[in-house]
């Protein structure tokens, strides 16, 4: 065994297996979500963790970390990288993060509602549904 590499045992295998699947999700999520809205990506202050995210993912710990596990879970003996443990618990943060700041963008839009007259609330809505469906025109 190298120093900077762990062996898995199953146990650990398959926690790191589940957690590298669930973060590759997230992050990509997060990475799209700037990708296909970045107003509202930035709007929410999102635009540098996703940037993170999709360096994170473009690094392939998730999918070594996973082969890893999936490798030691069907009976081979395997190790994985601590650099790529890291780089998971760094996406970890990184997407835990996003979705705070995506949350409490979700909440002041909520509070901004609730304060403004169902009218005025709607004549946003219709505003944004008429600017979005002008800009798919072009």
């Amino acid at each position: 065994m190298r120093p900077y590499a762990m062996r898995l045992d199953p146990g650990t295998a398959r926690t790191l297996s589940e957690q590298a699947a669930r973060l590759a999700g997230a992050g990509e999520e997060l990475s799209r979500f700037n990708e296909s809205s970045p107003d509202l990506a930035s709007l929410c202050g999102i635009e540098t963790a996703a940037l993170e995210a999709r360096l994170i993912l473009s690094g392939g710990a998730c999918s070594r970390v996973e082969a890893a596990a999936q490798a030691t879970l069907g009976g081979k003996p395997s190790e994985v990288y601590l650099s790529d443990v890291s780089a998971l618990s760094r996406l970890e943060t990184v997407v835990s993060l996003g979705e705070s700041r995506i949350g409490a963008r979700i909440a002041a839009f909520d509070a901004a509602a609730e304060s403004a007259g169902s009218e005025e609330l709607g004549s946003f809505i219709g505003l944004a549904s008429g600017v979005i469906g002008l800009l798919k025109s072009f």
